[in-house]
């Protein structure tokens, strides 16, 4: 079967030459410390750096740190969070190029990596390293959490289980890993499903939250903002 990927690296370059060509003002690496109403449909954002923004509509689409910014109410929706590794391998010459996905029994599955020779490999019962529902108003930051764990890899077990079904793994060798939140609705638990979450405020409907796990959920996404916006 033909499956096609996208290349991240890409994908991040042509959406900002895309802002760039709409004006659209953006300050990375600034987080929003704290929105505010000032009225109705009218809202304030302070940043960390104190700078301020006024705005008619909020999307928060923060994930793993959806209901981490003061001001904003949480979400009606449970969220489960998980801290999750992809190991960065080299391939051997057998294997360099390719992407597997095991999709019965121990899953597990490898992918070029964006600019690096490199590839992710994950594996279903040893990439997610610690979970955690939110439960409460006093919630810590998901990243705050991650920055505290301080994970070990688990890239051996990974590849003594894998190499039990495509043997040349055995000649992956480890570069590394990356360690990051995964942010999921509870509700899909049972049947590990990763639909967008689109929820507006009850009282304030310009004060918007979306959360979405799958690339291709953008499409999604951009129909349910503009109905949205047709209404309110």
């Amino acid at each position: 079967m033909e499956e096609y990927a996208f290349d991240a690296a890409a994908l991040r370059k042509l959406m900002r030459e895309r802002l760039d060509q709409a004006s659209v003002r953006v300050e990375s690496g600034n987080a929003v410390a704290k929105v505010e109403r000032v009225r109705r449909g009218q809202f304030e954002l302070t940043l960390v750096n104190s700078a301020t923004h006024s705005a008619q509509y909020v999307f928060n689409c923060a994930y793993s740190g959806l209901n981490a910014i003061a001001g904003l109410p949480k979400t009606a929706h449970m969220l489960k969070h998980e801290i999750t590794e992809l190991a960065l391998v080299e391939l051997p010459p057998s294997l360099a190029g390719l992407s597997t996905t095991v999709m019965d029994g121990p899953f597990f599955s490898f992918v070029p990596f964006p600019d690096r020779k490199l590839s992710t490999f994950s594996h279903v019962r040893y990439t997610p390293h610690a979970n955690w529902m939110e439960s409460g108003s006093n919630e810590k930051d998901p990243y705050s959490i991650l920055d505290e764990f301080a994970p070990k890899t688990r890239f051996r077990s990974m590849l003594y289980d894998a190499q039990r079904y495509l043997p040349d793994l055995a000649g992956a060798r480890y570069r590394g890993s990356l360690f990051e939140v995964k942010t999921v609705l509870v509700k899909n638990e049972v049947d590990d499903g990763r639909p967008i979450l689109f929820e507006w405020h009850r009282d304030e409907p310009r004060m918007i939250w979306v959360l979405g796990s799958k690339i291709d959920n953008i499409y999604d996404v951009l129909a349910a903002v503009k109905e949205h916006i047709r209404e309110y």
